[in-house]
Parts: C-alpha cells; structure tokens; sequence
C-alpha cells in the first residue's frame, strides 16, 4: 500500500477576546488552502446547526389578525411584529413558555416591561416594542417562547388548535449573530505559506462563542466520522465478561496520579512527563523510569513503595487489564 506523505498538523488554537459575546479564535498553522476549507465550515456549522429560542407567536387582546391597527398606540400590529422578532430571548425549560405584558397609560414600552418568568430570560430588555399615546388605552399581549434552530417560518408555526387571534412570528433561533474568518501567511521553518485562520463569532448573549464553537466542531466531527468508518472492517460487537476484580482495578489505573501521596519533587517530574493517570504510571518499567529527567532512585524508591500499598507495580500490562487487547 502506497505510504502517505504526513500533513502538517496545527500546533494550537489561541483564543485572543473571549467576552459573553464575542469571541476571537486562531488556530495554526494549516496546510495552504485548510484555512479556507476550516473557515467555511465552521461558519455555516455555527450559523445553522446551534439552538437558540424566540418568540414564535403573540396574542393581542381585541387584535383579531396581523393587520390590525391597535386604537391609541403609534404603531401598527405589523411594526410590533417585527419588534417582537428583534426581541432576543433565552428559554430555560424543555418545553416552550408563555410570557405576558400588561401596559396601560400614554409612554414607550420595551422588552424589559415584559412580565419575568424564572424560566425565560430577555436578553436585549431595551427593544423598543410599541408607543402608548392615549392615557386610557391598554396593550394585553401573551407571547409564546420555543427553541429551534435556523429560521423557521409562521406558517411552520402553525397549528390547526390555535385559539382564534393567534399570530403566528417568523422565527429566527440561531443565537449567533455573526460570523466571520479570515486567512492568512505563516510561517513554518522556512516556509512562509502555511494557513493561519482567524474565527469570529458575536452571539445574543444566550450561548457564550467558545461553547458555541465546541458545539459546531462537534456536530462537523460526527458527521466526519461517518466517512473514516468505511476503511474500517465491521466490529463484532460481544459482551466482556469482567469480574468485580477487573473492575476495581481499572477504576484505580484511571484515577489521576494527584491522588497519590508522593513527594512535589516525584509530582512535578512525572508532570513534566506528561503523565497523568496511574495507569500510564504503572505501565512504565523502572529503567524507563529513571530515564526520566532529574528522577533518581531515591524518588523511584518512594514511587514503588507508595504502588505496593495499593498492590500495583511497575511494568504492568494496562492495555490488557483495561480491555483494549
């Protein structure tokens, strides 16, 4: 079989702003042209595939349709629709919720005016929503919040059991806001033409943007592994039969080595080692131990008796004992 030059890699991913609603990542260095395939990715991963909430209908107390003109308010039912879709919100339960807005007398009414529910949060409060003129007029309004993803149209919304005076919102519940990337020259040795990318994320505030990222670089991987699955045979899936012994023992190997009582001097040099669980401790032998840099005898000494009260050694088959051969 032909053996595959190697592809380089990116060393890292620097976050430069993280905030609540901005963020700017840099990953590098990529192989020239990846910059622009990983950036396109990403960007229509972020602005489709994250779940935000919105307002998805409203009733109008005596507003029977979506054309109404409400008596002693400025605005028209259609320019409160269109406030009541720039209204930003966060939904905190599984199922949708109803919020309620009661204005009465002449001034401006914003989202903030809008009844608060532990389980709904407003996140642009100063969206205007409508301009009450005469002191003895009234705006009742009920709303209904859901979550989704993308945009999704009112007459998608649309349920024959709706009560009568029902509008039903165009929905936009994506929480990104924006997404930008942008590539650029690196250097790698000597060569100057690797891919450095820039990602750019602003969000409403409902999702921070690295959560945001992680999720679409998530959703991108399993859609990826799909493929690296056909050069994969079939797995016969079996039962593994292990004993309570077994067990224990692989809970123990896959607890970090901070758990052990052992000197800084002994910590910081399997730290340095990149060593990190009992497992891959006790996989080493005690000549590869004292290999390692500035660990001497004295500190192997004390790593051996502090595994022999937990009846471990050194030079164990963790790969066997853990079920991987």
């Amino acid at each position: 079989m032909l053996e595959l030059k190697p592809i380089h890699m990116p060393d890292k991913i620097v976050t430069e702003v993280e905030e609540d609603r901005y963020g700017k990542f840099v990953i590098t260095p990529l192989e020239r042209g990846w910059g622009t395939t990983l950036g396109n990715t990403m960007r229509r991963a972020l602005l489709s595939v994250i779940q935000g909430s919105a307002i998805v209908q409203v009733r109008i107390e005596n507003v029977l349709h979506e054309f109404s003109t409400i008596k002693g308010v400025l605005e028209e039912v259609p320019q409160i629709i269109i406030s009541l879709k720039r209204t930003r919100v966060k939904l905190l339960a599984p199922e949708p919720r109803t919020l309620y807005l009661h204005a009465k007398g002449k001034g401006e009414f914003f989202a903030r005016d809008i009844e608060q529910n532990p389980e709904v949060e407003i996140l642009t409060p100063d969206q205007h929503l409508f301009t009450i003129t005469d002191s003895k007029a009234a705006v009742n309004m009920e709303m209904v919040v859901d979550s989704g993803r993308g945009f999704v149209t009112a007459e998608q919304h649309k349920v024959p059991e709706a009560m009568i005076g029902t509008i039903f919102l165009d929905a936009l519940f994506s929480p990104i806001l924006k997404v930008n990337f942008s590539v650029e020259n690196t250097r790698v040795g000597q060569r100057t033409d690797y891919d450095q990318m820039v990602l750019e994320v602003w969000t409403d505030g409902s999702i921070t943007p690295r959560d945001a990222v992680v999720q679409s670089a998530t959703v991108i991987t399993k859609h990826i592994e799909k493929f690296i699955k056909l050069g994969k045979p079939p797995e016969i899936k079996g039962i593994e039969r292990v004993d309570e012994e077994t067990l224990k023992l692989r809970d123990l190997l896959s607890r970090n080595i901070d758990e052990l009582e052992i000197s800084v001097r002994a910590s910081h040099c399997l730290r340095d080692e990149n060593i990190k669980t009992i497992g891959e401790l006790v996989r080493r032998t005690e000549r590869e131990m004292l290999e390692i840099k500035n660990f001497g005898k004295k500190s192997l000494e004390e790593l051996r008796k502090v595994l022999e009260n937990i009846e471990l050694h050194f030079g164990m088959d963790v790969d066997r004992i853990m079920g991987l051969k």
